[in-house]
């Protein structure tokens, strides 16, 4: 590649802020999709499924209120038994950790 090439593609590119963001309010701002991929909330970090996601943060999707089984299933690219199922296990893990911190503190869950 020419340096004229590289200095074209270069300009291509979006101006992102030089971290990635720490909380909230710093990416609500920028553009979609986010560019952000290593962040835990980015929902298409394996780009090699050839997915194209509608939403690409999950922070995203949450504060878009409340979606069924079926709408979470679309935005994941998942069958709606999946996502079921990972409901039923995160459910359980709250349940587990909300016990444990009760009992380790001495209240009632």
């Amino acid at each position: 590649m020419s340096r004229d090439e590289l200095d074209c593609n270069t300009r291509r590119l979006p101006v992102l802020p030089p971290e990635r963001p720490l909380v909230r309010g710093d990416c609500s701002e920028i553009p979609r999709p986010c560019p952000f991929v290593s962040c835990r909330y980015h929902l298409a970090a394996d780009s090699r499924d050839g997915m194209s996601y509608l939403y690409s943060c999950a922070l995203d999707v949450a504060e878009d209120g409340a979606h069924t089984l079926e709408e979470v299933g679309q935005i994941l690219g998942m069958a709606t038994d999946d996502v079921r199922e990972i409901e039923v296990t995160a459910l359980s893990r709250l349940r587990r950790a909300l016990r444990s911190t009760a009992q380790s503190t001495g209240r009632a869950a």
